[in-house]
């Protein structure tokens, strides 16, 4: 293979280009969702504690993908500027530099995270049975954390070289290990033991398992990326030090919006479990509609990351105008298709009136804030990619705690569940709009500064736009 030989993404069409990584990751990523989501759908028919209990342990599985998603955009950033540059010693040193720093990683997350379960949930509101049941799920996910945290890392390197194809295929066959896995596990089917909330994470965590064996084999075997050479001390911390100074402020923005939701899911518990199993539903559904912002605002790290280290500051600078205009296009269409989709959907998730009126509500009024939310993905990935990812976790710092979680509070202390979701359009409105604005300064001509210089080519910018 020559994808991690050669810049790819430096020629072309720039919606084409775009568009031709984002439509596998699309598929990649519905995979991904589809794990918290057949979680979901499958434990709704348990009740509503086992619903709510989801609904609790959502913000902080979240915080778990998010870190480890950080890291992975850095890894993604890092070394697609090193094949721009043509530099395949730092594209195999970043990239295994990136997996042994995701082992540190997952001892941290795996520790802290098992000895605070409940503490940390019965904090946040859970009690009772409903806490009992959120315990047994997280006890499981923070034992496999390691086959969330390195797979996430693999597979953003592959991404690196241009190729969504791959990653997206890896996370759909780990998808569907987990759907089959679900109702067998949770419901006690052909002969094994009914293990109801345990058993959507213990199927969650054996799909992931597949994920990481296959990815590593991809990245070593075929793009031939890990390297087992002994690096000298200084090297390694060149390329920690390269990697953490995206994958820290990465990582914060990324933390941000599920603690912002952590702060949302205990003012909702205030209101009723009802509210907070309709908090849950909701997000799980408009995370499918998010699949293509997601998809393209990934895409968008190796696509900026290659032209930026080739020296192609203005096809970077093009993709930013691409991307506001499809994410504009495509919240507009989603809002519409969920406020008309809105009963048939609550339907599903559950058979109490009082749980389906307020996803109802959190359909047709959290999504009036999508695209302009869209803008914001997308500015924060281009921040990221071009090393400013400082920059990227200060606006989504003002998103979360100075829109955000104080929007929704109000709401929700004036109106309920409604104000509670229309404070969240509003603060992701907002917060779309500043990232246009703040981002047009940034992304104008390149930087050089300790740490990244090397990443970034001396070469004289094109005029602007």
């Amino acid at each position: 293979m020559a994808t991690n030989r050669e810049a790819i993404l430096t020629s072309g069409a720039i919606p084409t280009t775009l568009f031709r990584l984002a439509g596998p990751m699309s598929v990649g990523l519905f995979a991904q969702i589809s794990f918290t989501l057949a979680d979901t759908l499958f434990v709704a028919r348990l009740g509503t504690d086992a619903l709510a209990a989801l609904g609790f342990a959502f913000p902080v599985v979240f915080v778990i993908s998010n870190i480890t998603m950080g890291l992975g955009t850095a890894t993604s950033a890092v070394v697609s500027q090193a094949i721009g540059r043509g530099d395949q010693h730092l594209v195999r040193r970043y990239t295994t530099d990136s997996l042994i720093l995701s082992l540190v990683i997952v001892v941290a997350l795996s520790a802290g995270g098992y000895v605070t379960v409940k503490p940390l949930f019965a904090a946040l509101g859970a009690r009772g049975e409903t806490l009992h049941l959120v315990r047994q799920y997280m006890a499981i996910t923070y034992l496999g954390i390691a086959f969330m945290v390195i797979p996430t890392i693999s597979i953003n390197a592959i991404r690196a070289t241009g190729d969504t194809v791959t990653p997206s295929a890896i996370m759909v066959v780990a998808a569907l290990v987990n759907v089959v896995l679900d109702p067998i596990m949770i419901y006690g089917l052909f002969g094994f033991p009914r293990l109801e909330v345990a058993g959507a994470a213990l199927a969650s965590v054996i799909g992931r398992i597949t994920s990481c064996i296959a990815a590593l084999a991809f990245l070593h075997f075929r793009e031939r990326m890990i390297t087992f050479q002994r690096p000298r001390l200084d090297e390694v911390l060149r390329s920690w030090r390269s990697l953490l100074t995206i994958g820290v402020p990465a990582s914060a923005t990324n933390i941000m919006v599920p603690l912002s939701n952590l702060f949302v899911t205990a003012i909702a518990a205030r209101a009723g479990k009802e509210v907070v199993a309709a908090l849950g539903a909701g997000m799980r559904v408009t995370a499918f509609t998010s699949i293509p912002v997601y998809a393209l605002s990934a895409s968008l790290v190796p696509f900026v990351g290659q032209n930026w280290g080739a020296g192609q500051y203005r096809r970077a600078r093009r993709s930013k105008r691409h991307s506001i205009q499809f994410g504009a296009v495509w919240g507009g269409l989603c809002f519409v298709a969920l406020w008309a989709a809105a009963p048939h959907i609550a339907a599903l998730f559950s058979q109490e009136e009082a749980v389906r009126r307020e996803i109802m509500l959190y359909l047709r009024i959290v999504p009036l804030g999508h695209a302009l939310q869209n803008s914001f993905i997308f500015m924060t990935s281009i921040l990221n990619s071009i090393h400013r990812a400082v920059i990227s976790t200060l606006l989504m710092a003002v998103r979360m705690f100075v829109l955000y979680v104080p929007l929704a509070t109000l709401g929700a202390w004036w109106w309920g569940g409604a104000g509670l979701f229309g404070g969240m359009a509003a603060a992701n409105a907002l917060a779309g709009i500043m990232s246009v604005i703040v981002s047009g300064y940034f992304v104008r001509k390149p930087r050089r500064q300790a740490g990244t210089a090397a990443l970034v080519p001396a070469q004289p910018d094109v005029p602007p736009e």
